[in-house]
């Protein structure tokens, strides 16, 4: 998942922001999940504050990579991934913090 682009060129001094930050994302997306049908407000918050994490993500990824050559592999993950997620996290909070009350269930 969202672990593995961070891996190429993690040092020991860099995992626990990986993991912490990593860890921190998943349990904002556990969140959005949970709250989303009955709790609007949290839903709010979890999906702008996930949304935040993933924009935070994306900078370090890239800013660090630099150092290690793997700078096109994070602009990729940053460009594909990260950023298109955090936009539409924060597209949907916003759009609901707006006056869209509820938000509709996905039918599987």
């Amino acid at each position: 998942m969202a672990l593995w682009p961070t891996w190429a060129g993690t040092t020991f001094a860099e995992l626990p922001f990986w993991l912490s930050l990593d860890s921190a994302e998943l349990v904002g997306l556990v969140l959005i999940g949970l709250t989303a049908r009955h709790h609007p407000r949290s839903f709010t918050i979890a999906s702008m504050l996930t949304a935040s994490l993933l924009f935070c993500d994306a900078a370090s990824d890239i800013s660090l990579s630099m150092a290690t050559g793997d700078t096109l592999l994070a602009v990729a993950t940053a460009v594909l991934v990260e950023l298109p997620a955090g936009f539409l996290l924060l597209r949907t909070a916003l759009k609901h913090q707006v006056g869209h009350p509820h938000v509709p269930a996905i039918n599987a």
